[in-house]
């Protein structure tokens, strides 16, 4: 298959039209891509993450933790709005003052080479719930933390103001877990943020206005060669493909798969309404290394193509603000020439959509018996009969694998106590095409499973936290 035809098929499979000339009513705009970082614990990371900017000419948006400010000795100065006094669930800064200067000096060194700072505010707790008062006593405490760390850390021989940009300058924001609500968006109103990266939408999404606030979302993608769903984000990638476990001798493997997605993703809006391209990663070597080797080879593919700006997300902003609505009307309906095929054959090369396809589980009321049903546009390349194998899980421990999607789990009740989780998987050829994971419910009588499966809460930031899980997210901050 010649670049050509590639293009052809991968044009086939795009969600978003590509204009037509006689449609044309506004210049093309650029393919703004963004690339951001959760955290900001980890001192060589900062190096690392730096020194490819620079070799690449690609800008960064750092989304920072005000807890990493902050000693471990310290941890008391910090009151977590539902936890109470001296509670994270990252962590805190360190035990040496030094680290906490090192740190603010990865700062000044990341905005100086023309890098944005924004705010993931501080203990990485999910604020789905809290109220405007909680949100406030969050928002307050971060450029206390931050901006006042010498003197809350006692650091000596550095300057009690050792930053190179004031608090104001900080206008960009990430919500810990991606949990928001409306009181988030009006404490930030009042705080003067400008704009929120805490929500997803589709690929093709152009940003708007939500309460008075730019919404700049992740975006849902599947996987490429597969069913599964997840964010255009590294910890997403880590819990669809290894459940939130390290699995370094899958890396090849993972990051082929990121790679690919990415380049789809970036594809479907390179030759379709030219939306912006949204990835938020961490400091974290998830699975060997996988997630930052695919960030850094796509930044390598796409960041120096024809019209392509790799940039910081107030320089997207800047843009916007500087379109008028007319427009950024013609942007989002696509009403602009579409991209030459050369300009694309790069991207093409290295792309792969997932697969149109979805897996629910099925049962009824009061029932021991499970269905694994497949839906959508290419629910038949998964089908029992093209030889795929469907394995069904409790708790991890595999119970029945083969390519009958029907299970009777009275024959499995010994394994199963309050809370257990029932996983299956749907396989061709060793690779993973769909999975779907619920709690159990209910036990006595019929079992009775969740509405909702984990990896469908998961393209909310909703993901599970087990012990292993967890504390990979601390420690990749």
């Amino acid at each position: 298959m010649n670049r050509y035809t590639a293009l052809a098929a991968l044009l086939a499979s795009l969600t978003v039209p590509v204009s037509a000339s006689a449609q044309a009513s506004v210049p093309r705009p650029p393919q703004f891509v963004l690339l951001a970082f959760d955290g900001s614990l980890n001192l060589d990371r900062w190096r690392d993450t730096l020194q490819f900017a620079q070799d690449n000419d690609v800008k960064f948006t750092y989304f920072i933790s005000g807890v990493y400010f902050l000693l471990d000795a310290k941890r008391r100065l910090y009151v977590e709005p539902t936890h109470g006094r001296g509670r994270s669930a990252i962590g805190f800064g360190g035990k040496t003052p030094a680290e906490i200067a090192q740190r603010i000096d990865w700062v000044n060194k990341a905005f100086d080479a023309g890098h944005e700072i924004g705010s993931h505010v501080n203990g990485h707790f999910d604020g789905t719930k809290w109220t405007l008062e909680q949100w406030q006593q969050e928002f307050d405490q971060f450029p206390h933390l931050v901006f006042d760390a010498v003197q809350n850390n006692a650091i000596s021989n550095v300057s009690a103001t050792p930053y190179h940009f004031a608090a104001e300058r900080i206008v960009g924001f990430r919500a810990p877990l991606l949990g928001q609500n409306s009181e988030m968006y009006r404490m930030m109103a009042e705080k003067h943020f400008t704009y929120d990266t805490s929500k997803s939408a589709e690929m093709s999404y152009w940003p708007e206005r939500e309460h008075s606030i730019w919404n700049f979302p992740l975006a849902q993608l599947r996987i490429a060669g597969t069913g599964k769903r997840t964010l255009s984000m590294d910890y997403n990638f880590y819990f669809a493909q290894s459940g939130g476990q390290e699995e370094p001798k899958r890396e090849e493997e993972f990051r082929t798969e990121m790679l690919k997605t990415y380049m789809a993703y970036f594809a479907n809006n390179y030759l379709g309404n030219r939306a912006p391209v949204h990835i938020g990663h961490h400091f974290g070597h998830w699975n060997g290394g996988a997630y930052w080797n695919a960030l850094q080879e796509f930044a390598k593919l796409v960041c120096h193509l024809p019209e392509v700006r790799c940039v910081t997300y107030h320089e997207l902003e800047s843009f916007l603000e500087s379109q008028t609505p007319e427009t950024l009307a013609a942007y989002r309906a696509g009403r602009f020439d579409a991209a030459r095929f050369a300009e694309a054959e790069q991207a093409l090369a290295r792309a792969e959509p997932g697969l149109e396809a979805d897996l629910a589980l099925h049962g009824a009321p009061d029932s021991n018996v499970v269905t694994a049903e497949v839906s959508g546009a290419h629910a038949s390349k998964v089908a029992p009969e093209t030889g795929t194998i469907t394995t069904w899980k409790i708790d991890g421990k595999t119970i029945a694998s083969g390519p009958d999607r029907t299970l009777d789990l009275s024959k499995h009740r010994q394994r199963i106590c309050p809370h257990s989780k029932l996983t299956v998987n749907v396989t061709k050829d060793g690779k993973e095409l769909l999975k779907a994971t619920h709690e159990i419910t209910k036990v006595k009588g019929g079992l009775q499973l969740s509405d909702v499966p984990e990896e469908a809460r998961a393209l909310g930031g909703n993901l599970p936290a087990p012990a292993r899980v967890a504390h990979a997210h601390r420690v990749a901050h």
